[in-house]
């Protein structure tokens, strides 16, 4: 199912089937019932990574299944992440497809985000960065009001 598609019944039903697996698990044993604490079924995630895909010109974020490793699923909304990781994603691949620096050998993305509203964003590479990239970067993270740190082989840079 597409993450743009997801159902709110269809996380109720997976909830119900994590405590059944997990009553059963320890049904053995002597134990006080579970008590299940209940997440919001959207915007939960206050995390996530996804690999970012190229194809011509444009980069897109992707992830793949576990049946169909090699095919790139395309990621164009995220509605389990968090509002933040939401409202960042669409802005930053706009940006980013619109510099050849910052999308140049970009093969990863990572988000996290704090329920203080903060993010952090990492951008990893399979390539080196330079001075031209560190400015770029700090462009846009003064434009999101975000963290960014660029990381490649033997490289991390946090942008202060």
């Amino acid at each position: 199912m597409p993450l743009s598609q997801v159902n709110p019944k269809h996380y109720s039903r997976q909830l119900a089937n994590k405590v059944e697996h997990l009553s059963q698990q320890f049904s053995d044993l002597d134990h006080p019932a579970i008590d299940v604490f209940e997440s919001p079924p959207l915007n939960f995630r206050m995390r996530a990574e996804f690999r970012v895909w190229h194809e011509g010109d444009e980069c897109f974020y992707a992830m793949f299944k576990k049946d169909d490793p090699k095919t790139p699923c395309r990621i164009d909304d995220f509605p389990i992440g968090s509002l933040l990781i939401t409202q960042l994603m669409p802005q930053l691949m706009q940006d980013i497809n619109q510099s050849d620096v910052l999308k140049q050998r970009l093969f990863q993305m990572e988000f996290l985000t704090t329920l203080s509203n903060q993010a952090l964003v990492t951008l990893i590479y399979h390539k080196p960065l330079d001075e031209q990239w560190q400015k770029i970067a700090e462009d846009l993270q003064k434009k999101y009001n975000i963290n960014i740190i660029g990381r490649s082989k033997k490289q991390k840079l946090i942008l202060t």
